[in-house]
């Protein structure tokens, strides 16, 4: 099971995830394997940590936890915190006096964290090494401090870790999965200062590895399902008239290629290896050794924009005119993106910890997962699903 990271749009994937694992459990699939990174790495956690529970009263568990959260549970009133603290830090770091780690106050987070993630600790531990295991691995993505992609593994002492990949700048490292990874895997760089553990310091494994694929299948995946919160594919031309690109568009645009484009390319490339793999298997003899065909299936929205759209949609439902004023944050956030900008509920989708648009979230992965999961034969493993073909190892 690999899940991305996207701040907020989390929620998606919690929704997706709560109509995929009762799925594949009814289909003797149950995931053994966890492999998040961001928002994923809360996603893979939660779920590991009830993956000894029937699957629908698992997945509600999960869901409930990300229904609590609201934006003061993550970070404080920037309206508040940005003139009090951030541009006070800023002046002593121009003077030579100190230096801003973040934009946003996310001392809330931290109790957060520990009020949401510690009551599942217990039983993530006895899902792990307990007598039943469960849970082979659970893995959490981070970026460190000299530029690596570090995976936090957690699983029995008696499995050995992957060695590091040094193509893609790959670490894995063996630890006892707690809030502090979580934070680690989720601290948005330049909005949310970076998290201590051990001898370095650690950001959001977005920033190189958004869709820990490789990590998972070094892990010893056998087949992947894959939830995201952008689509699998590049996206078409845009036809209309041409327009000059503004700074909304820059973010966005850069968003997308460190969110979205490497997971294209990885996606290709696994469809593209598969295929291959299949091509030499049927020229060489039954005797002759030859790589592993990955079965996947791949969950995420229909376009790129249209979580976006759905946390514009939730922000005029909820946010228009003197209404506004009940969430000055969100009201400023959205003032200062540019209300009439495209992509401005790209952007807000990220941080719009609200629980219209988590629930609303939720409602669409739950919809994409369902799409998804009533076809036919969901799994594949050619390109676009060229090709199918129903896996027949249980290790996902």
């Amino acid at each position: 099971m690999v899940v991305a990271g996207a701040g907020a749009r989390g929620a998606y994937e919690a929704g997706a995830l709560s109509v995929l694992i009762p799925w594949l459990c009814e289909h003797d699939r149950s995931p053994s394997i966890f492999v998040g990174t961001s928002a994923g790495a809360i996603n893979a956690m939660l779920f590991a940590a009830v993956a000894d529970r029937r699957p629908a009263e698992g997945a509600e568990a999960v869901l409930a936890a990300w229904r609590s959260l609201t934006v003061h549970r993550v970070f404080r009133s920037p309206v508040a915190s940005v003139p009090l603290k951030t541009v006070p830090a800023y002046a002593r770091q121009v003077l030579g006096r100190g230096h801003v780690t973040s934009l946003l106050d996310t001392s809330p987070m931290r109790a957060t964290a520990d009020e949401l993630l510690n009551p599942f600790i217990p039983t993530l531990r006895e899902n792990i090494h307990g007598r039943k295991r469960v849970v082979e691995k659970l893995a959490v993505v981070a970026t460190d401090d000299i530029d690596r992609t570090t995976v936090f593994v957690d699983t029995p002492d008696g499995n050995k870790l992957p060695p590091r990949d040094p193509g893609r700048a790959i670490h894995y490292e063996r630890a006892k999965i707690a809030p502090e990874h979580v934070l680690a895997s989720s601290a948005i760089p330049a909005l949310f200062p970076p998290v201590k553990l051990g001898e370095h310091w650690y950001t959001d494994g977005s920033v190189r590895l958004n869709v820990p694929l490789k990590p998972a299948i070094a892990l010893g995946a056998t087949d992947l399902v894959v939830v995201a919160t952008h689509p699998a594919t590049y996206p078409e031309a845009d036809a209309s008239a041409p327009r000059t690109r503004n700074v909304v568009d820059g973010v966005v645009t850069l968003l997308e290629s460190v969110l979205a484009d490497r997971m294209v390319e990885d996606m290709l490339t696994l469809g593209s290896m598969n295929e291959a793999v299949h091509a030499s298997g049927q020229r060489a003899s039954r005797r002759k050794p030859h790589g592993r065909e990955i079965s996947y299936i791949f969950v995420g929205p229909e376009t790129r924009h249209q979580l976006g759209d759905c946390a514009e949609d939730v922000y005029r439902e909820h946010f228009s005119g003197p209404d506004a004023l009940q969430e000055p944050d969100f009201a400023l956030l959205h003032r200062l993106i540019g209300p009439d900008q495209r992509g401005v509920g790209d952007l807000l989708s990220y941080l719009f910890f609200h629980p219209a648009f988590i629930d609303s979230a939720i409602k669409l992965g739950i919809s994409h997962a369902t799409k998804v999961t009533s076809s036919r034969d969901p799994w594949t493993k050619g390109l676009a699903g060229r090709w199918t073909k129903r896996p027949n190892s249980r290790a996902t």
